[in-house]
């Protein structure tokens, strides 16, 4: 009997990974589906020169947004520029995002991690943000995912993408103090009662 309960629990979690690998295959094809149809808009284009130049082996003045300028350089120099592959990077690390509930299950129960993946999969503002070339997805999923991560019992994918976070520009800042504060306010005080 207690072989077979193993069983149907390792089965019940091989196929919530295959729920969450559905779930992360359905993001990534909401973000790429005709993802370089809109021209870029005037902040988008900035930052494409920029790595456009950059991938020539110009020194353009830079942006506070190294990790998608780098990036996309290297796209820009490997595969030439592009809308599509100027908004490539965010909409990719956009896709990851909705991994950060599977690492939460265990607090939140595995059918609410399950649900909230698959809303931040369709979520229109995630997505708008993932279809922008710019740091701001960086941002948002390096430190959504660090926390993730972090809670998790996993330090090293914390730091991981707490760097890809602060890589992604002034865009973090906010995110992180909004994150301090709610962890000031809700962590336990240690004041003894007089």
């Amino acid at each position: 009997f207690e072989f077979e309960v193993m069983m149907s629990e390792e089965s019940l979690l091989t196929r919530e990974k295959a729920l969450y690998g559905l779930i992360f295959v359905v993001a990534l094809v909401m973000r790429l589906i005709v993802l370089g149809n809109l021209p870029l808009g005037e902040g988008e284009a900035t930052l494409a020169m920029q790595a456009l130049e950059q991938s020539r082996g110009l020194a353009p003045a830079l942006s506070p947004q190294p990790g998608y300028l780098q990036l996309t350089t290297l796209l820009f120099y490997m595969l030439g520029a592009g809308p599509v592959l100027a908004r490539l990077w965010p909409a990719l690390i956009g896709s990851l995002l909705v991994l950060a509930p599977f690492f939460l299950r265990r607090f939140v129960g595995r059918v609410p991690a399950l649900l909230f993946a698959f809303f931040l999969a369709f979520d229109p503002g995630m997505v708008a943000i993932s279809r922008q070339a710019d740091g701001g997805m960086l941002a948002v999923s390096g430190v959504v995912l660090a926390v993730a991560f972090l809670v998790a019992g996993h330090p090293v994918g914390s730091g991981i993408f707490l760097g890809v976070g602060l890589l992604g520009g002034p865009q973090v800042w906010p995110g992180l103090i909004a994150l301090g504060v709610a962890w000031s306010v809700a962590r336990p005080t240690d004041v003894e009662e007089v």
